[in-house]
Parts: structure tokens; C-alpha cells; sequence
């Protein structure tokens, strides 16, 4: 049985792991989030901690839940990593401190132009970048940056 279908199993395989080491920065150059790259098993999240909680996505995923972010594991093989930001939260992106105030320009000007650029024609709008087989995908809403996912060629 693989990590994965005993990570949702009675007996918690990540019940041994140590404490949560805080919010990772993402390396998007890289495909990583701190040391954990897109493709990584589950087993290599265990260099973060412990996570919140686990849940099954379907036969052969899962999510493991931080205080400040998730990682969608697919066939056992890290697929997405995500932070929700609200008021005050930041992730750091390539060494770029991204926060709801950080503006799609601001963006811009750090990472270059993007791959797409679209919104719903109300209050969602999406900027994503993609290096190699990464894609950093952004969200806003009411001109907010509200989400910042960073996955891998096959998850979208």
C-alpha cells in the first residue's frame, strides 16, 4: 500500500512527523516549495512537518493542510501547492514578497510578462507565469491578491 492510500488510513503516517517549520518560500525558478519540488513524493513534505490535516482527493490523491497553505499530492507525486492570502499574510515568491496589496504591475515587473492574463469581467482576474513545466498562477479579487498557486504541466 503507497504512502499515499495509508496517508487516509486509521493509522496516520504522518502522526511521527516533527512540528510544522512555518510557511515555505516558493523557488519558482526551481518548481519547489522550500525543499519540496513539484513531482516530489509525499514522503519528502515530511522536511516541513506535521501538517493540520490530511484529506482524500479521489482514489489516488490528497491534501495536506498547513496552518498557511495546502500541497495537492496526485499519484503520490506533489502536483500543487497553494496560499490563500488574507489581510497581512505573504508568501515569498523567487524572493519577491507577495501580499494582497502586491499589484498585477508590481508582478509584472519582477517576473516578466505572463504567459495569460484574463478576468471574469466583474471581480476575479488571472495572471499566470510558466518556467519550464511550473506554472505560478495568481489570483485576484477586487483587485486584491487573494491566491497563489504554483503547479506542475499536467495538473490544470
Amino acid at each position: 500500500m503507497g504512502l499515499i492510500s495509508r496517508l487516509f488510513a486509521k493509522d496516520d503516517p504522518t502522526a511521527g512527523w516533527p512540528a510544522a517549520t512555518g510557511k515555505p518560500a516558493i523557488d519558482f525558478e526551481r518548481g519547489a516549495v522550500g525543499p519540496i519540488r513539484l513531482g516530489d513524493p509525499v514522503e519528502k513534505a515530511r522536511e516541513l512537518g506535521r501538517p493540520d490535516s490530511a484529506r482524500r482527493l479521489g482514489p489516488s490523491g490528497g491534501l495536506l493542510e498547513y496552518a498557511e497553505f495546502d500541497l495537492e499530492f496526485d499519484r503520490e507525486q506533489l502536483v500543487c501547492v497553494k496560499f490563500d492570502l488574507d489581510a497581512g499574510q505573504r508568501v515569498s515568491v523567487s524572493g519577491f514578497g507577495l501580499s494582497p496589496a502586491s499589484t498585477p504591475l508590481d508582478i509584472k515587473s519582477w517576473l516578466g510578462d505572463p504567459t495569460s492574463d484574463s478576468d471574469d469581467g466583474k471581480r476575479l482576474r488571472w495572471i499566470d507565469f510558466e518556467r519550464g513545466d511550473a506554472t505560478l498562477a495568481l489570483e485576484f479579487t477586487d483587485g486584491k491578491l487573494s491566491c497563489v498557486q504554483l503547479y506542475g504541466k499536467d495538473y490544470a
